[in-house]
């Protein structure tokens, strides 16, 4: 599967993008979930949350959703690019080429949901789209790109 270069409205200066194709974005995703991990066990190590109320015992895992979903976000909006990545050296712009907003970017955090529930073939799809687009990018409307 080739890269394609292209031009994507750019601004006075910028140059032209080349799409990130499946496979480094699975490798970005891969180094994120061991960042993740990593982060999960340094802050609850094998242990669960639990919230106590009497003779109640309830077992509280929201953190551990709640955590890789504010990694994923806040890195989104401040750098356009999870620390996996940066170390692939790839990021997501608007197709515009802008900096993703904060808009687009819970957009595309919501549809990872359908892009994950058709048995992860959303994802996949960046693998066969001619601008390396996902579903979740699509629905966004962003790339992922090369720096």
């Amino acid at each position: 599967m080739e890269s394609k270069t292209v031009q994507i409205t750019p601004k006075p200066g910028e140059q032209k993008f080349q799409y990130a194709g499946f496979w480094i974005r699975f490798l970005a995703c891969i180094l994120d979930w061991v960042v993740l991990g990593i982060i999960g066990y340094i802050l609850f190590g094998n242990e669960v949350t639990r919230i106590e109320s009497g003779s109640i015992s309830v077992r509280y895992t929201g953190w551990k959703n709640i955590i890789p979903f504010l990694y994923v976000l806040l890195f989104w909006l401040w750098l356009s690019a999870t620390p996996g990545k940066l170390i692939c050296r790839i990021k997501i712009i608007e197709i515009d080429g802008s900096k993703l907003s904060w808009q687009k970017a819970l957009i595309r955090m919501f549809s990872y949901i359908p892009s994950a529930l058709a048995l992860f073939i959303g994802f996949i799809w960046a693998g066969f789209d001619s601008k390396k687009q996902a579903w979740h990018d699509k629905i966004a409307k962003t790339y992922v790109v090369k720096k």
